[in-house]
């Protein structure tokens, strides 16, 4: 089984609001095992025999958008790949610094 997070954009910013039990029914529907919600974020983790995070996308698209009566636009990530985001420094370290590139 792979484990995978799904972030669900637009959920719980203004509408469609989804409550966290609602949401992992959907995943646990298709058979995902290790369901959790993260929060109110719109994301769930997950884990799958799959390895294909496009394949899964299109999979959790439909049965989010019924219940949901908005389209939802699922991104499927590894754990590999969003500790690789979350590790990310794009910005140089003068820069984060300099209050002309910063929000305070």
């Amino acid at each position: 089984m792979s484990p995978f997070i799904a972030l669900l954009s637009g959920i719980n910013l203004g509408k469609p609001r989804v409550k966290l039990d609602r949401r992992a029914r959907c995943f646990e529907e298709l058979h995902f095992t290790g369901v959790a919600t993260f929060i109110a974020s719109g994301n769930v983790i997950f884990s799958s025999p799959s390895s294909d995070g496009r394949k899964l996308a299109r999979q959790i698209e439909p049965p989010l958008a019924t219940p949901l009566g908005d389209d939802v636009d699922p991104f499927v990530r590894t754990r590999a790949e969003v500790a690789a985001v979350a590790a990310l420094s794009p910005f140089a370290p003068a820069d984060l610094r300099d209050p002309a590139t910063t929000f305070t």
